[in-house]
């Protein structure tokens, strides 16, 4: 039998957020017979290990090499992608983006050139903006025509980006399942990490994982750590991602004199070991489309302290607190932050199988689309 050609296209670069790690977790966990997969990127590829897993199950990553000017309008795409699927014939286009206009310009591309199957996957939140709503009307003409199939990891995100018919109708919420079997408390993790970050055992962990970018709101987490401080001068901040904002934030640590209680880590390809060398994980961010990290997180068991923004879907354990984001907020997220800091990590993820947060389950939802006539 003849395979089934896949084509999983980005809106965005390839680096190390979590739409291409959603990807990756698909790839290399899908059952993968009767079935070939390729990725797309209009702008460029920079994490090879990414790449590498897709080349070692017989898939290619393409790049287009476009400039990626976030915010801006994305109709320079069309004619680099119309080239790309004249050239390239697939059976099924996968579009993952935060971005209403790229997702409705790949459909666009991929429908004139035959795609019998085309999905939209939306991963992110809207931040209820004029401007975020002017654009999902605008091309929600679009959004009817082009796509055969919308998925969403969840129902903000899914209202975010797609028209009210599609998410009544047509809309499949797709959790954004983990290997689940990673993310298990280990205090042999935590003193191996916390010795490696040069963070004493003994002390507590505030922790944040995630791209520097405006929507993860790192200046509230300085904010509201140096709080901690005035309450707890036992803790650390330990920051694990990268991104454009990075060194506007390490500055802001030194402006607020607790740099030498911060941890940086950058990028990391063994995240779930460094949630178990928290205490307390934090996340402030003024929108998501679903909060995997807080789902990883919850997984290890710690405690966790999220934005009031961030869908209710998220909470699954019960030992997590919404909390407003607003700045004069910054003093309740330290007193929360503080009276969780001894709390016993919860071994037992019941709750998030239960839930279908189980990366088997997702990608078993997701083989059935690709295989539906």
């Amino acid at each position: 039998m003849e395979s089934i050609r896949i084509l999983e296209v980005m809106g965005e670069g390839i680096a190390h957020g979590g739409e291409e790690a959603f990807i990756n977790n698909l790839i290399t966990h899908i059952d993968m017979e009767g079935l070939t997969i390729d990725w797309l990127t209009p702008y460029k590829c920079y994490n090879t290990v990414f790449e590498r897993n897709l080349n070692n199950i017989g898939g290619k990553v393409y790049e287009l090499g476009l400039s990626y000017s976030p915010g801006k309008n994305r109709w320079h795409l069309t004619k680099p992608l119309n080239q790309f699927f004249a050239e390239h014939q697939y059976d099924v286009v996968h579009i993952h983006s935060g971005s209403t206009s790229a997702m409705t310009i790949i459909a666009g591309a991929a429908y004139r050139h035959g795609v019998k199957k085309i999905i939209v996957h939306s991963h992110t939140g809207g931040n209820n903006s004029f401007k975020s709503k002017a654009v999902k009307a605008a091309y929600s003409p679009y959004m009817h025509m082009y796509p055969t199939d919308y998925m969403a990891c969840s129902a903000s995100a899914a209202e975010a980006k797609f028209p009210k018919s599609v998410n009544e109708t047509k809309t499949k919420i797709i959790n954004n399942g983990i290997e689940l079997a990673r993310y298990c408390y280990n205090p042999d993790t935590r003193k191996k990490i916390r010795t490696e970050m040069n963070i004493p055992y003994d002390s507590y962990v505030v922790g944040h994982v995630g791209r520097f970018s405006p929507e993860k709101n790192h200046k509230f987490i300085l904010q509201s750590f140096a709080r901690v401080l005035k309450r707890n001068a036992n803790c650390y901040l330990l920051l694990v991602g990268d991104g454009e904002l990075q060194e506007e934030i390490r500055q802001m640590a030194a402006d607020l004199s607790v740099e030498d209680k911060v941890r940086f880590a950058g990028y990391v390809s063994n995240v779930p070991e460094y949630y178990s060398a928290m205490n307390v994980f934090i996340l402030p961010s003024f929108f998501e489309g679903f909060a995997i990290a807080a789902v990883e997180a919850q997984a290890t068991g710690i405690p966790c302290v999220l934005s009031d923004r961030i869908s209710n879907e998220t909470v699954i354990n019960k030992n997590v607190i919404m909390l407003p984001i607003e700045e004069e907020s910054s003093d309740k997220w330290a007193e929360v932050i503080c009276e969780h800091l001894e709390d016993e990590p919860i071994i037992d993820q019941s709750l998030l199988l239960k839930r279908g947060f189980d990366i088997n389950e997702t990608v078993r939802q997701i083989r059935e689309v690709y295989l539906r006539k």
